[in-house]
This record gives structure tokens, sequence and C-alpha cells, in this order.
């Protein structure tokens, strides 16, 4: 606990981000990627209230990793143990929903599950509780040795529900000594070959991904690679499922470049050879345009919809209802002060605000709670980590 650490934003606000630890040296604090965002310094606070600033150091996206550095060594820090059995107990030691240093206990349930196809990496699933606000905190074994860190919830839940996943400190290890390593972007994308696609094509192997997009003058249209080939093979690696192409361009990252591809184009195999970021044509740059501020939002455009009478019946994943914490069920007893009774018919399409909004809502276990909506605020808001959330789960994106 000693060597755990709340990340806060290193501006007025000290808007609260995530979780970290104290790592090896006592200079060395590791969080996750999604928890710094794109900050060049975070303030940390330990379990004696000091705070102290740190520089961010190294950000690895692909495995949603960060490093920190500070200037003065904290006194207690983390240690790796070993990689721990299925079954085995592991506590989760963090700030989940903000409940600064808690602890929490499973077992581990699996050592090696790949999570998102887009991600090389295979994480530790365990059931110890974890919550937004967990993220970037530590997983211990029982004698406090770190083994992983808590990065993800199970996708589509919004809190936990008995999965969680933590990155095996292997990996954090390969960020601390040598830093990120910037992986390939091929620019394409797959889908998994499912009964019903191999049934369609009339193909007969159960291995190999179809190629959804492929976008022009990124490297994989370059070497040729066309929508509606097979990709069977890359970089020596047999793709069997679309997680297998983030492993082989994670290896491309770390030396071997323009790779084969080998590919079933109208029944017949051929090779195609990826082009590196060395020996790609760079893509002109789109020319800049003014962004501007939209001076006006109502309730269904910041992802609320709700009934008549004011019950939320659904919250848009995008929107800045879901971000603000709000439910389905709850319900909306005042807009700035007025009660929903007393609003025109149709208000949460009529009304424009031009300002933040203050809703009174009561809860599903009857209390109520004033939530503010501000889709102006700057800056990155917090959510669950996962990159699943397209249109299409079954399209895998490597761009």
């Amino acid at each position: 606990m000693a060597a755990t650490l709340v990340v806060r934003s290193a501006n007025l606000d000290e808007r609260f981000l995530g979780s970290g630890f104290v790592y090896g040296d006592g200079f060395t604090v590791i969080t996750n990627a999604h928890v710094v965002g794109r900050a060049d310094e975070v303030v940390l606070v330990d379990h004696a209230g000091r705070r102290v600033t740190a520089r961010v150091r190294a950000v690895d996206p692909a495995r949603d990793l960060a490093v920190l550095q500070v200037a003065t060594p904290f006194d207690v820090v983390l240690t790796a143990g070993a990689v721990p059995q299925v079954g085995e107990d592991v506590y989760a030691v963090g700030a989940p929903l903000e409940a600064v240093f808690s602890v929490t206990r499973g077992i581990v349930s699996t050592r090696m599950r790949q999570v998102d196809p887009q991600q090389p990496v295979r994480y530790l699933q365990h059931s110890a509780p974890v919550n937004p606000g967990s993220s970037g905190g530590p997983l211990v074994d029982a004698v406090g040795r770190v083994v992983g860190v808590n990065t993800r919830i199970a996708d589509g839940s919004r809190y936990f529900v008995g999965i969680a996943y933590a990155v095996p400190m292997e990996e954090v290890d390969h960020l601390v000594e040598g830093g990120a390593k910037a992986a390939m972007s091929p620019g394409f994308r797959v889908r998994a070959l499912s009964a019903t696609i191999r049934a369609a094509l009339g193909l007969e192997q159960a291995h190999g991904v179809l190629v959804d997009h492929v976008a022009a003058g990124k490297p994989a249209a370059l070497a040729g690679l066309k929508a509606g080939d097979i990709l069977v093979a890359l970089a020596g690696t047999e793709i069997t499922c679309p997680g297998d192409i983030a492993f082989a361009l994670a290896a491309l990252s770390q030396g071997q470049y323009e790779p084969d591809m080998v590919v079933i184009r109208d029944g017949v195999t051929m090779t195609l050879t990826l082009a590196s970021p060395r020996s790609a044509q760079p893509i002109a740059p789109m020319a800049a345009t003014a962004v501007l501020r939209k001076a006006s939002y109502t309730l269904h455009e910041m992802g609320i919809q709700t009934d008549l009478a004011g019950a939320i019946t659904k919250i848009g994943e995008d929107g800045i209802g879901f971000f603000s914490g709000l439910s389905v069920d709850d319900r909306i007893l005042a807009v700035n002060g007025t009660a929903v009774d007393a609003l025109e018919q149709g208000w949460a399409d009529a009304i424009g605000f031009t300002t933040p909004v203050l809703l009174l809502i009561r809860l599903a276990d009857g209390s109520t709670r004033h939530y503010v909506l501000n889709p102006w605020e700057e800056g990155d808001r917090l959510r669950p980590s996962s990159r699943a959330n397209i249109l299409d789960r079954e399209v895998v994106i490597f761009d």
C-alpha cells in the first residue's frame, strides 16, 4: 500500500486520473498509458498525502503502459514476482471509483489471455475487483510482489463483473529497459473467417482472416493488398485469427522490415511484400481546417435519451452523459433547478443549452444526486479502457 500512488493532473484542478505504483529503483513509477493520456507531467500522491510531480518518461499505447520519473526516490518500492499459477490469490491495490488506497482480493483465472486483437499483450485474467480508477495500480501476490498492472475490465462492462485484466510485469520490464517501440501501421481492417463467411466464399480452410478495407497510401496498399483477400500468413507467422496480426506486427517493430504477406485471392495463393515505413511514400498532409466550437447542445446531443417522465432510457457511450456517470434507469428530476414537470413537452430535444447543465438525478436506490454536464470541458475524459467501441465489433483495425 505504501508503494501505491494516486495519479492526478499537473494543473490547478489536480484532476483524478487513476493509480500507479513505485517500481524498481524508487525513481520509477508505473501506470497505464490511458491514465496519463498526452500529459508530459502528472502529480503523484502517496499514502501519507505527499504530493510529487513526475515526468512522463515513456508511453507504450499498444500495451497501455506508461513509465514516470521522479527527481527524489520514494522509500518503499515494489519488486516483481513470478507469474502466479491459476487459482493463486492475488490482490489489487489502487483507487477504484476514487476510493483511494483500497485493496481487493481474488484469484488468477487465466495466465495468458489476449483481450484486444489489436494489442500484442497476453493479460493475466483475475477476479480481484477493480473499477474505473484502479487503472495503473499493482496486482500483487500474497507476499506483496507485483505480478501485473491492473489495466481493464471485461469489454462491454462499465463496472467490475468478475473479470479483470492486468498487464504482466514482463511487458513492464521491456518498457522500463528499452522504451516504447513504434509498431508498423500497415493500414488495413480485417475480420475473422466465421463459418458463415467461409461457406459464402466456398473456403475449406479454417485459418486466415478476411481483409475488409485497405487504406490508400499505407504500407499494405503499397504492397498490393486488396479488400477481399484472405490473409493467411504475415512475416512467417500463420494467421488464424485477427489477434495473431498484432503479435506479428510487434515483432516487426523490433527490427524486421518489409516482411512477406501470404494471401489467397480468387483461389490463388500469392506472396506480397509489406512496405516498411522507410520505403513507403509519404502521404501529403491534409490542409488544416478551423474547428468551430458548438454553441448549443440538447440532452439528446449529449447522448441522453429519456421518456416523458424524465427516466433515462439510453446512454450513448460516446456522449457526455456516459462520461459523467449517468446510467439507464436514472431519473431526471430537475434541470438547472427547474422540475421536469414544469418543462415544455419534448424538452430533451427542444432545449439547447449554451452553458454547463446541472441535473438532479434520482438513482435506482432512491437517493438523489446532482450531476454537472459540460460538453465544452477540455482535456481527455475518463472511461473504462477498451478499444472495442466500434460499430461492427467483428472488424479489427490495424492502422
